[in-house]
């Protein structure tokens, strides 16, 4: 239940802050991504108007990279740690 708060509160925060940039067209779509990091998840988000973010990462982070070399990710907007345990952002 903890983890479907951040990600809602996350999504949220994409949104508005995608909305005050500027308006794109109504078919443009928010996407969630959520990659097995093994122990745990990281969650990354792409907002209609470009900016990306992503929650942890894992412990040894290759997942992650190779996920978001895959999806042609250069940059990140935020990244985000949802606390201080290693196996949550040992590669942030």
């Amino acid at each position: 239940m903890k983890k479907i708060n951040i990600i809602l509160s996350f999504i949220l925060f994409v949104s508005l802050l995608g909305g005050l940039s500027y308006t794109k067209a109504a078919t443009s779509t928010l996407s969630v991504h959520v990659i097995n990091v093994g122990q745990g998840d990281s969650i990354f988000i792409k907002a209609p108007t470009g900016e990306t973010v992503l929650v942890d990462a894992g412990k040894s982070g290759t997942a992650v990279v190779n996920y978001l070399k895959k999806q042609k990710v250069s940059t990140l907007t935020a990244v985000v740690s949802t606390h201080p345990d290693a196996d949550h952002n040992w590669t942030l």
